[in-house]
């Protein structure tokens, strides 16, 4: 799931919301908002995600039940 896997690439970079969201350049409410389900990140901030929690597009776009156990691998690689 792409929620649970922008939570975890933004842990894994050591951000909190309020920090991912002003790197980002949006609200706490829309980071809130994305890892929640509640709002589709555009492609555009969803390509700044991925560049603020340093992870590639594909592990961060990652169907979450193929493995997470294979994402904290790679992201510790």
């Amino acid at each position: 799931m792409l929620a649970e896997n922008i939570k975890w690439a933004r842990k894994s970079a050591g951000l909190n919301q309020s920090e991912l969201a002003k790197i980002v350049g949006v609200s706490v409410n829309t980071i809130s908002g994305i890892e929640l389900c509640r709002i589709k990140p555009s492609v555009d901030t969803f390509i700044r995600i991925a560049r603020a929690c340093n992870v590639s597009l594909d592990i961060l776009a990652r169907n979450y039940t193929a493995g997470i156990e294979e994402l904290a691998t790679l992201g510790k690689s």
